[in-house]
This record gives C-alpha cells, structure tokens and sequence, in this order.
C-alpha cells in the first residue's frame, strides 16, 4: 500500500525489539488500512492521536501484538494499491 503523503514509498511495517510491529499510517489511510486488516482478521490497535513531526502529515500508530508475523503483514500491504 503506497503511502498517500509520499506516493514513491510504501507503508512500512516496523519491528521494535520484543515489542509487537507498529505501521505508522498518514490519518487520510486509516480507515482504508483498517478495512484491510479486518477483511483479514488481523488483530490490531490504533492509537487515539496523531503525531506530525517538522511539518509533516500526521500520522497514526498501529499496534499489533508480538504473535502477528510481521513480514507477513508487509506482504499482505505491499498487495494493495
């Protein structure tokens, strides 16, 4: 799934140490990111503020439990438009 705010790049599912992954998604995608994991029955939070950093779109933090594959998870965004 490309990133709206920067169309030359994908969404990027990042892994912090023992934590579960985390997707930082522009708050235009939300919604569009929510029904693709719900259509997959991916569990998941999202986090109730959006942070924009020097200027930039904001954002909003997606939390999945350690157990969740996070390469999985990249592949199944990197099959949406």
């Amino acid at each position: 799934m490309v990133d709206a705010t920067k169309p030359n790049e994908k969404l990027k599912v990042a892994v912090l140490g023992k934590a579960g992954p985390c997707l930082w998604v522009p708050e235009d995608q939300v919604a569009d990111v929510q029904r693709l994991l719900d259509s997959h029955r991916v569990p998941y939070e999202v986090d109730t503020f959006s942070m924009s950093i020097d200027d930039e779109p904001a954002q909003v933090m997606f939390d999945f439990d350690a157990d969740v594959d996070s390469v999985a998870l990249q592949a199944l965004l990197d099959g949406q438009p």
